[in-house]
C-alpha cells in the first residue's frame, strides 16, 4: 500500500497524538499472528488495523501486512498448525484476532443464538479467555475484532479502535 493511501486528506502522513506513548514492539524481526482469516473483508480488517495503528500509535506494520509477512491459524481452515495460543510467545510482537468472541471467561459456551445458530462453526471461543492473558504475559500487543464488551483484562491497556466499529486494542502495561 503507498504511503499515498494513508496519508490525511491534505496529503500529509498522520501524526499520532501528543502524549500517546505504544507499548508494542516494533522490531521487525518479532512476529505478528493472525487469527481467522478467510476472506476479503477480513484482510480489509488487517488494512484498518494497520491504518489505526499508523496514525494512532506509530507503528508502521502495513508494509508486513501487505506482504503477508504473518503467520495464519484458523482451527477450521487449518487444523493441522493447532491453535494460536500455543504459538503466541516473548518473539510476538502482535496478535490481529477475526471474529473473535468469548474474551471473557464464561461457565457455558458462547453460541450464537436464533438465525445467527449455522454461524457456530465459526464460533470457536473454547481457549478464547486465555487469549489477552497470554498475550499480555509474552508482551504482545492484541487487536480483538469482534462484539466485544467493554472488557478489560488485568495487566493490560484497552482501547476501543474509534475508527473501526467492533475493535479493541489490549496492550501490555510493560514490555520485558
Amino acid at each position: 500500500m503507498p504511503d499515498s493511501q494513508i496519508a490525511n486528506d491534505n496529503g500529509s502522513m498522520p501524526s499520532v497524538p501528543v502524549g500517546v506513548e505504544s507499548t508494542i514492539n516494533n522490531e521487525l524481526e518479532k512476529k505478528i499472528i493472525v487469527i481467522g482469516l478467510h476472506g476479503f473483508d477480513d484482510r480489509i480488517s488487517l488494512v484498518v488495523s494497520s491504518k489505526w495503528l499508523y496514525k494512532n500509535r506509530n507503528v508502521n506494520i502495513i508494509t508486513r501486512l501487505r506482504n503477508e509477512d504473518y503467520e495464519v491459524f484458523d482451527m477450521s481452515k487449518y487444523p493441522e498448525r493447532g491453535d494460536a495460543l500455543d504459538h503466541i510467545d516473548n518473539n510476538t510482537m502482535l496478535v490481529i484476532a477475526l471474529h473473535v468472541c468469548g474474551l471473557r471467561l464464561y461457565d457455558n459456551e458462547q453460541r450464537p443464538a436464533g438465525k445467527y445458530k449455522r454461524h457456530k462453526q465459526y464460533c470457536y471461543d473454547r481457549n478464547n479467555y486465555q487469549l489477552p492473558y497470554i498475550c499480555m504475559e509474552a508482551g504482545a500487543s492484541l487487536i480483538a475484532w469482534g462484539e466485544q464488551p467493554e472488557y478489560v483484562p488485568v495487566n493490560c491497556k484497552a482501547t476501543k479502535m474509534e475508527d473501526c466499529p467492533v475493535a479493541w486494542l489490549y496492550e501490555p502495561l510493560s514490555v520485558g
